[in-house]
């Protein structure tokens, strides 16, 4: 795996909030990650490496993703939350993506915090 300069750590402690951060529409998979203290400095299209902690017992993950769209914490729709959409690539992105959908199903369909 070729790492890219910058990383993020994040960690989904809930089944529901992986099912409300999934993003299915997008290619290969990806997530919206809320902004925090350590993820206001990204910039769009750029490559990441991303080490995600899942809901037990799904455990951890590390893949490269890129920034597709950033929401700044200063916009005029309230409903919408500060933070970034992850598209995850190469092989370990799509193995990410294949372990989220294959637990995901086992949640039912609700709005997410993407759509």
């Amino acid at each position: 795996m070729k790492f890219m300069d910058k990383e993020l750590s994040y960690v989904i402690t809930k089944r529901e909030e992986l099912r409300n951060q999934y993003m299915p529409f997008v290619l290969d998979g990806g997530l919206f990650i809320p902004r925090t203290g350590n993820n206001g400095n990204f910039i769009l299209h750029q490559q990441i490496t991303l080490h995600l902690t899942l809901p037990e017992p799904l455990g951890e993950f590390t893949c490269e993703a890129k920034v597709i769209w950033i929401t700044p914490e200063k916009i005029s729709d309230s409903s919408k939350k500060p933070g970034i959409g992850l598209q995850f690539i190469g092989e370990d992105g799509e193995k990410l993506k294949s372990i989220i959908l294959s637990n995901m199903e086992k949640l039912e369909d609700r709005n997410s915090e993407t759509m």
